[in-house]
């Protein structure tokens, strides 16, 4: 979520070769990002995708992980619960993170997005 140009996923990918990944962005990254991976990485490409997707849009890819960098910042924390909640809804499993807090069953979040 918020992929960018592929940077992040080139570099796991690098290091992670049966990983595959799904950039999803704005349509207009999305586009460069498919031409970036593609003359910087072609040694990845084939493992890294591209998708034109809203954050405020129901998630519609279903992963094992949900990556999200430089995107929450800037919304209120209400905003940024609900967004985080569309991502793994079904999530069973209580997962803790000193550093956002605390993901519990349900896929109710308890972390501070905000500033």
């Amino acid at each position: 979520m918020g992929g960018g140009l592929g940077h992040v996923c080139t570099a796991i990918a690098r290091k992670h070769k049966n990983f595959r990944f799904m950039g999803q962005d704005l349509n207009t990254v999305v586009e460069r990002g498919r031409a970036v991976v593609a003359e910087q990485a072609p040694d990845v490409t084939e493992r890294i995708q591209f998708m034109e997707h809203s954050f405020w849009d129901p998630q519609t890819i279903a992963a094992d992980v949900y990556f999200m960098r430089i995107v929450l910042h800037d919304w209120a924390d209400n905003a940024c619960f609900k967004n985080l909640e569309e991502y793994h809804p079904r999530n069973e499993t209580e997962l803790e993170d000193p550093d956002i807090g605390r993901t519990t069953s349900g896929g109710k979040v308890g972390a501070s997005c905000g500033g």
